[in-house]
């Protein structure tokens, strides 16, 4: 009885949440539910499979709710109600915690006698995931400092949220605002002040800080500080002696909240560059950033037959800023979009069609000053973004290096397709028509191909290994045990390629400060480093980037610090 008793009670709140949350006439009714779908892709565009997708609302009975993203990166979440403002998180071993929002909207209404038949409508979220840093271990009793790529953090002795003396795993994950990746920041720019004002963001520098000890988060203890050092774009605007507000993002609001100042200095890992330097009192993603005046931009998101195209995802990327924002097409195709303003940006516009992603040529617009808005009808017209919806195909071979086609080896495109290849090395992919498509296999350089109209012939590709001269180059770094500060000595790391086994060398033993460099590596190979004898857990994946490079030279391809054998 009490069980009874207790799920009575659990309905009862349901019914009055949605009562609450849809905020509808009293004469108005809500039908159906929402899907949320989307698709996940890398750093240069390209689908990720196997992201674990979850969302998580306000009412427990109903969520979370979480999928997985399958060979194209694509995902889908059906059955979600009622009207509210959700949040996504998308998370893959290997790439930092993503997050995103979406407001599930309604539909115009249908008015049937005196009943208002309110109809949710479906929303897309793609979302960009940036590979993870380096793992790394710090002494929580002792402290320390530990940098990524020029990003660095320092922690006092005994600050963190531990118990006993075991090492704590720390991943410092930066973001390159100045370039593409910026797309993989948590959410988009929007953000609350000190002052409770919400704001638009650009963004100088960014990076996801998370630790951990046996799996379990682990944080700064209450009344601690950690210094961190954010290193700057070599384009920055920024000079010695600025100072910057700094944000902390919000996974339960969706938001970047303000808390402290940042120092900009010189970088104390890379003197020639920039850095913002702040304390904070707390990990997750962490940004250096500026509010910006705001104007809205509008558009119309059509096929190529000039045809309204309804719920079009629709990103803003800033060209002469670091920052985004999103918007989605209504039912007539139009939309309107929140960028900076008097400033240039880049629209582009995305659809799923016949289980492809399709997306329009990106546009660039010049926006207009402060306070235009769509509702007004003072925004700047952006004109029509285009997607063209036929479907073409691309055909290729792949090959290795010594001409002999590679038979049952994946191929993948940004259009989320695969194919495998044949007995001859060839495959066959189904791709947008008339579009940029990438397409990529593991150890092989991207392609990009442009695609014919739906119906012409297929648009060719050859996926090859580099070959002659600039072929090979070479890969250093260094490796240590548990902590940075106890170098493996003596340790000879070793160069292949996980899916066929293949090895392509092997370093001298690492000396006495744990260095190694391993020479005669395919350029643009995507390899995994690992010590000659050690666990797959002991290995990183690393792309071996252009040729030429020797360790004679000391010009190779750099390993972020790895750690072996810490068991």
């Amino acid at each position: 009885m009490p069980r009874l008793s207790l799920a009575l009670r659990r309905v009862c709140v349901l019914a009055l949440l949605i009562l609450g949350l849809s905020a509808l006439p009293a004469h108005a009714v809500l039908i159906g539910k929402a899907s949320i779908s989307g698709q996940v892709v890398d750093s240069e565009g390209l689908p990720l499979a196997g992201v674990r997708v979850r969302v998580q609302g306000p009412l427990p009975l109903i969520f979370p709710r979480q999928v997985e993203t399958g060979a194209g990166g694509f995902y889908r979440i059906d059955g979600v109600s009622p009207e509210q403002k959700l949040q996504l998180s998308f998370s893959k071993s290997g790439y930092a915690l993503g997050h995103g929002s979406v407001s599930l909207q309604r539909q115009k209404p249908l008015q049937f006698d005196k009943l208002l038949l309110v109809r949710m409508q479906p929303r897309t979220l793609n979302k960009m995931l940036a590979k993870a840093g380096a793992v790394q271990t710090l002494i929580p009793q002792t402290g320390g400092t530990l940098q990524e790529q020029g990003f660095k953090v320092h922690f006092p002795p005994n600050s963190l949220t531990v118990s006993g003396s075991q090492p704590v795993d720390l991943v410092i994950s930066p973001i390159d605002v100045s370039t593409e990746e910026v797309q993989a920041a948590p959410g988009d720019f929007s953000a609350r002040t000190l002052a409770g004002q919400n704001v638009l963001l650009e963004s100088f520098s960014m990076a996801d800080f998370s630790l951990s000890q046996n799996g379990r988060k682990v944080n700064l203890k209450a009344g601690s500080q950690a210094q961190i050092e954010l290193l700057l774009p070599r384009s920055t605007p920024l000079s010695p002696g600025d100072q910057t507000p700094m944000w902390h993002f919000d996974t339960v609001r969706g938001l970047w909240i303000e808390e402290g100042v940042g120092q900009v200095a010189a970088s104390t890992v890379l003197p020639d560059r920039l850095a913002v330097f702040a304390s904070v009192a707390h990990f997750s993603w962490w940004n250096s950033d500026q509010p910006i005046a705001t104007t809205e931009v509008s558009g119309r998101v059509v096929d190529g037959n000039g045809q309204a195209l309804a719920g079009a995802s629709i990103l803003s990327s800033g060209i002469d800023y670091a920052g985004t924002s999103s918007a989605q097409s209504d039912a007539q195709g139009n939309f309107c979009i929140k960028v900076k303003s008097s400033a240039l940006s880049s629209l582009r516009a995305s659809l799923f069609v016949d289980s492809l992603s399709a997306s329009s040529p990106a546009l660039a617009v010049q926006s207009g000053a402060a306070g235009q808005s769509c509702a007004a009808g003072s925004a700047v017209a952006a004109g029509d973004l285009v997607i063209s919806t036929g479907v073409a195909c691309i055909q290729g071979d792949v090959r290795d290096e010594q001409g002999a086609p590679v038979v049952g080896l994946e191929v993948t495109s940004s259009a989320g397709t695969t194919a495998v290849t044949a007995a001859d090395g060839s495959f066959q992919l189904k791709a947008p028509e008339n579009a940029s498509v990438k397409v990529r296999a593991l150890g092989y350089p991207t392609q990009l191909v442009n695609t014919q109209a739906a119906g012409d012939a297929c648009a060719s590709v050859a996926l090859r290994k580099p070959s002659g001269g600039g072929g090979t180059t070479c890969v250093s770094g260094m490796v240590y045990q548990c902590s940075p500060s106890n170098p493996v000595v003596e340790v000879s790391m070793v160069a292949w390629r996980n899916s066929d086994e293949t090895l392509f060398g092997m370093s001298a033993p690492s000396d006495a400060a744990g260095r190694y460099c391993i020479d005669g590596l395919p350029a643009n190979e995507l390899l995994e480093i690992k010590p000659n004898h050690g666990y797959s857990m002991d290995s990183q994946e690393i792309d071996s980037g252009a040729g030429g490079g020797t360790c004679a030279a000391q010009n190779c391809t750099v390993a972020p610090p790895q750690d072996i054998w810490c068991y």
